[in-house]
């Protein structure tokens, strides 16, 4: 999208240092992704690090 740090904290409300920090560990828990994808107005799925859908045994 462009955003440096700062204007992704300022969606979120939380420092940049913060977003620096996060992009390194990756995002892993789904509430941490939907917060992201509320601020940045994407698909919670499209950021979240390895996202497995759960497929029920019965379609395996």
């Amino acid at each position: 999208m462009g955003l440096r740090l700062r204007e992704v904290g300022e969606r979120l409300g939380i420092t940049a240092q913060t977003v620096q920090q996060q992009e390194k560990r990756g995002i892993r828990s789904l509430r941490t992704a939907r917060l992201y994808a509320e601020a940045l107005s994407c698909d919670w799925r499209d950021l979240i690090d390895d996202f497995s859908p759960c497929i029920p045994a019965e379609k395996q």
